[in-house]
């Protein structure tokens, strides 16, 4: 019982921790989407990433 316990506690945080890889991926790939669709914005993003 003792070994259980501390399985199912990791395990709880590695779901959330898919979920939060997953909810990045899409955002991603939003960007790409919207990226694709005008290239004045992705010379922006790259703009604003070089001022970083």
């Amino acid at each position: 019982m003792g070994k259980q316990r501390p399985q199912n506690n990791k395990s709880l945080p590695q779901k959330g921790g898919k979920k939060d890889t997953k909810d990045i991926l899409g955002l991603l790939s939003q960007i790409k989407k919207t990226i694709r669709h005008s290239d004045v914005q992705y010379q922006n993003i790259l703009t604003i990433g070089k001022g970083k």
